[in-house]
């Protein structure tokens, strides 16, 4: 700053970090005012994750719209938690409650877990007695929709899990190496595949992840054929054993930790096949969790639409021919009953595709049939 004005005079830590929070304390208030003193109704989203430090963290963001109808999202709360224990995620809660002044709240969008279903529990009991809450509380406890997809496309995931490896073992190997990478784009170019599409190796613990990286191999197959053929080393690599391509759920069927090492095998034009199925099948889901992720639009009346989508692409793949992609799809459907097989579990989700006038009454009287149809 001293090159571009010298006569700036740099301020010290200490005067920007009181002036920071002599700015939060001000936003505090008046955030603190709009939700107690205009006595505010609010929807709460929370999360709760641990770090790789291994530390417990809670956020708790509200949801609401002002006077002139504009939808405000602000996190109340980012702190450390003891545990993701029901007990102490409630007591953060209710701690949030007391030092914002909330009393009006119209539902708590929570991750599906035991935990969470306790700590909501207790919350509705507890404004229950305030005699705040809208339909006796019979709306404030929602799930989160991208959680419950989550969840049931981790379904189909493990039943192709072996698919999923070679493909995956596949793309590890052209970006193990610089010499591989150029093999690689070497056989892409006989292939005669003019694709510009990366390959993306994924995060095993994100679906979405493994998603675009069987979407990206998928469009480099020929060149992934063509690879096995003419590298040697390839066939190596596929012949060394690594303990790490075995799930963690399927260790004790190798015969535990240590002996849990297997091969895997390269890809086979069944294996493509499978893939290229199931990925045509995902994108639906990958749609959905795009719409519900949207953090600058309401998103409360997408989930029947994506879901009306999938429960159709379930249905349909449940009727396939191939009897290995029709157990994936039933699998699937099992976890989809779950949370979404009876139609009292998504009275809050077809209520508020009535108000939308888009869509009304009619429109989920069309679309019903179709979730419960077997």
């Amino acid at each position: 700053m001293r090159e571009a004005q010298p006569r700036f005079d740099p301020l010290s830590r200490r005067t920007i970090a009181r002036d920071v929070w002599s700015i939060f304390q001000e936003e505090k208030a008046k955030l603190k005012s709009i939700l107690s003193v205009n006595s505010q109704r609010v929807s709460l989203t929370t999360d709760t994750w641990t770090s790789i430090q291994n530390v417990n963290y809670m956020a708790l963001t509200a949801h609401f719209i002002d006077d002139g109808w504009n939808l405000h999202k602000r996190i109340l709360n980012f702190c450390q938690i003891s545990n993701h224990k029901g007990e102490a995620i409630r007591r953060l809660i209710e701690k949030c409650f007391a030092d914002w002044g909330i009393e009006k709240v119209f539902s708590i969008t929570v991750d599906s877990a035991s935990a969470n279903d306790g700590a909501v529990r207790y919350i509705k009991s507890h404004l229950n007695d305030w005699n705040t809450l809208l339909c006796d509380g019979e709306m404030l406890h929602m799930r989160c929709c991208a959680h419950i997809t989550n969840l049931i496309v981790f379904d189909g995931v493990f039943e192709l899990h072996d698919t999923i490896k070679s493909i995956r073992k596949a793309c590890r190997y052209t970006r193990s190496l610089p010499s591989r990478s150029e093999k690689f784009r070497q056989c892409l170019f006989l292939a005669k595949i003019g694709s510009k599409s990366l390959l993306t190796l994924e995060c095993k613990t994100r679906w979405n992840s493994t998603y675009l990286m069987l979407d990206a191999a998928l469009k480099l197959q020929k060149g992934f054929d063509r690879l096995a053929l003419e590298d040697a080393n390839c066939e190596a690599y596929f012949n060394d054993v690594n303990k790490d391509e075995i799930p963690k759920q399927n260790k004790r069927r190798f015969g535990g930790e240590a002996s849990s090492k297997t091969r895997v095998r390269p890809p086979t034009v069944k294996d493509w096949h499978y893939a290229r199925d199931f990925v045509t099948f995902l994108k639906r889901f990958y749609d959905a969790t795009l719409k519900f992720r949207a953090s600058k639009m309401v998103t409360a009346n997408a989930p029947f639409h994506a879901m009306a989508k999938i429960v159709n692409g379930l249905n349909g793949m449940m009727q396939s021919q191939d009897p290995f992609m029709k157990r994936v799809a039933t699998s699937m459907k099992k976890k989809y009953a779950k949370y979404w097989g009876q139609i009292r579990g998504m009275n809050k989700l077809i209520i508020l595709v009535v108000l939308d006038p888009r869509y009304k009454i009619d429109y989920v009287q069309f679309n019903l049939p179709f979730f419960f149809w077997k």
